[in-house]
C-alpha cells in the first residue's frame, strides 16, 4: 500500500489592481527556474520540505479552479508527479508548457483569467509522518509569514509579465479561509457551508435555512 500523502497550496500572486499578466502559463525552462526557488522559499517556512517531492504547475490560475471538490487540480497533479521518474530521492518536477500549451488537464481555463489574484499550485509529496510534520508547520506559519524571497516574486513578474504587487505562499486551507471570509464580507455567508462541505464532505447533505430565502436542501456535488 502507498503510504505517501500529500501536502497542497499555491504560490499566491496578487497582480496591480487592472492589470494582468502576458502569459498564463510558462515554458518548460521557466518553470524549472520558478519550482526550484519556490522549493527554496519553503524550505525557508519547514526545513524538512526538502526531503519531500515538490511538484508545481507554472500556471496561474483563479481561486475557483483550485476549490473543487476533490480538489481535482491537485488530485491530477499528485497522479502525475506519482508517474514521474526518478522516485526514491526528493525531486522537484515542473509542469511547463509544451509548444506554448501545458496538458489539457493542467491549462488554466480562460474564463476565469480576468481576477488581479492569481495562484501558482504547488504540491510536495512524502511519507506519512514526514508530511503530517512539514503540513503542520506550513499550517501554522504562511497565512501570517509566508511572503515568497524577492526574488521569486521578481521571477513571476518577469516570466508571467504582470506588475506583481504581492507574491506568498498559502496552503489549500488557508485559501479556504480566506474564501470563506470574502464570502462573509458579501453578506454571502450563509452559503459558505454548502462550498465547505462540497470540499471537505462530499457525501454530506446539506441544509440551508436562512433570509429571504426558503428553506433548502442541497447536494454538495458542485463543479
Amino acid at each position: 500500500m502507498d503510504e505517501r500523502l500529500n501536502c497542497v497550496g499555491a504560490l499566491a500572486v496578487e497582480l496591480r489592481p487592472g492589470t494582468t499578466a502576458q502569459a498564463t502559463v510558462l515554458g518548460q525552462d521557466d518553470a524549472g527556474e520558478l519550482a526550484g526557488l519556490m522549493a527554496r522559499d519553503l524550505t525557508k517556512f519547514a526545513s524538512r520540505a526538502s526531503e519531500l517531492d515538490l511538484a508545481v504547475i507554472a500556471g496561474l490560475f483563479d481561486p475557483v479552479e483550485l476549490l473543487r471538490p476533490g480538489y481535482r487540480l491537485h488530485a491530477e497533479l499528485s497522479r502525475l508527479l506519482a508517474l514521474a521518474p526518478g522516485r526514491g530521492q526528493p525531486r522537484i518536477v515542473a509542469f511547463g508548457a509544451q509548444a506554448g500549451e501545458l496538458p489539457e488537464s493542467l491549462r488554466p481555463d480562460p474564463q476565469h483569467g480576468d481576477g488581479a489574484f492569481r495562484l501558482v499550485p504547488w504540491l510536495l509529496r512524502g511519507e506519512r509522518s514526514l508530511i503530517a510534520e512539514v503540513g503542520g508547520q506550513l499550517e501554522e506559519v504562511l497565512i501570517e509569514t509566508g511572503m515568497a524571497g524577492a526574488d521569486t516574486a521578481l521571477l513571476a513578474q518577469e516570466k508571467f509579465g504582470a506588475v506583481v504587487e504581492h507574491a506568498r505562499y498559502l496552503t489549500v486551507h488557508d485559501l479556504a479561509a480566506m474564501t470563506a471570509m470574502q464570502y462573509e464580507h458579501a453578506g454571502l455567508g450563509p452559503l459558505w457551508p454548502l462550498i465547505e462541505a462540497a470540499l471537505l464532505r462530499p457525501n454530506d447533505e446539506i441544509w440551508l435555512d436562512a433570509p429571504p430565502d426558503h428553506l433548502t436542501q442541497a447536494a454538495t456535488e458542485i463543479s
